[in-house]
């Protein structure tokens, strides 16, 4: 549910992210930035790091339900779960950079002070937060 969750925001925010490199610059209506800030403010809220303890592989001492469910014989594509969530976490912090980078020429006038802030949110909590998420990723 996590991963397919993640994959497909990533999935949306390609889709919006290259949208939004063809607009002109000030282009961006406020779909633009609401997809963006969206996804920055639930991840700074605790969205991804509730994604954390299975990354980490923490789950299997904090949550031993879930890990017999990931190391179910019967279904092998669920041991490759935690290294593909850390995976989708990796391309949805790569994704949010371009964005936002992309995003800062394209906003709209009206949407700028939003931008401002969610910029400010990405670079000074959640990239650190994600990158120390992924850093802790089980191999």
């Amino acid at each position: 549910m996590a991963l397919a969750s993640m994959l497909a925001k990533n999935a949306e925010l390609v889709k919006k992210i290259d949208e939004m490199e063809l607009l002109r610059d000030g282009g961006a209506d406020q779909s633009y930035t609401m997809t963006l800030n969206g996804v920055v403010d639930a991840a700074v809220n605790g969205g991804v790091e509730n994604y954390r303890t299975m990354i980490n592989g923490k789950f299997r001492e904090e949550n031993p339900e879930i890990a017999e469910d990931v190391d179910n014989p019967a279904r092998p594509d669920k041991r490759t779960l935690p290294s593909r969530l850390a995976e989708s976490v990796t391309a949805q912090l790569k994704l949010l950079e371009r964005g936002i980078s992309i995003h800062k020429t394209k906003v709209s006038e009206a949407m700028a002070p939003l931008a401002e802030v969610m910029e400010n949110n990405f670079y000074t909590k959640l990239v650190p937060q994600l990158e120390e998420i992924i850093a802790s990723a089980v191999e």
